[in-house]
């Protein structure tokens, strides 16, 4: 292990163990939790070992952290590989046939997204014309989905009702769905097509594709 994975991981179990305290869970509430031993809690505990990204997303779960308190812990995982991405690809692949035209995961700048077979003939009679410059705009709206939303958070947060998750933006040619996973994690859907804007379709769609993330990546429904 290097000095940097070395850090990482000391500065995770301090910051879990500092959310465990705070909260009042113990090592063998949380196993409990977990469904697994209080020796895998305390292993994962140790400054010197590695608590698996699938694992830290279920703490985060059962612990009902705040977004502020997971991304404390999850903005220091180390993020060469924080899912494995071919997953999310093809459970995205799986609904890119249905109600949206573009569908998106974004992760710290990563993108990973499909668009229907016949997004060309979707796209016919969109402002641009031409289905490669559209489907180029849907990439960028969903790059740049996260910091919008942030500013968007700063404005409600004197609500104090927690952070924004879901929003849609009604447009006059369709719509743009944006669902935050968990910090850090988020997930974009977009309908060219007015006609498909009502939730029994768009929404329908997203909420299909979100319930399959959350399968994949072990988060609560």
């Amino acid at each position: 292990m290097d000095s940097n994975n070395k850090l990482r991981n000391e500065q995770i179990a301090q910051i879990l163990k500092s959310l465990m305290k705070k909260h009042g869970w113990t090592d063998g509430k949380l196993a409990e939790a977990l469904h697994v031993s209080r020796y895998a809690v305390a292993h994962w505990l140790k400054p010197d070992r590695s608590i698996p990204i699938d694992q830290m997303i279920r703490i985060c779960e059962v612990m009902n952290l705040s977004d502020r308190e997971r991304l404390q812990l999850l903005t220091l995982k180390d993020d060469k590989t924080p899912i494995q991405l071919e997953g999310v690809q093809r459970i995205l692949a799986g609904h890119k046939n249905g109600a949206l035209d573009f569908i998106a995961f974004v992760h710290k700048g990563q993108l990973t997204y499909v668009c229907p077979d016949d997004f060309p003939q979707r796209m016919e009679g969109i402002a641009h014309g031409f289905a490669a410059t559209q489907l180029h705009d849907y990439q960028e709206i969903s790059l740049q989905m996260a910091p919008m939303i942030s500013q968007l958070d700063d404005k409600f947060m004197y609500l104090d009702q927690g952070n924004l998750t879901r929003v849609v933006f009604d447009l006059e040619k369709g719509a743009v769905l944006f669902y935050r996973l968990m910090p850090g994690y988020i997930v974009v859907g977009i309908t060219a097509d007015q006609r498909r804007m009502d939730d029994r379709f768009a929404g329908a769609a997203m909420r299909a594709v979100i319930a399959d993330l959350k399968t994949y990546l072990r988060m609560k429904p």
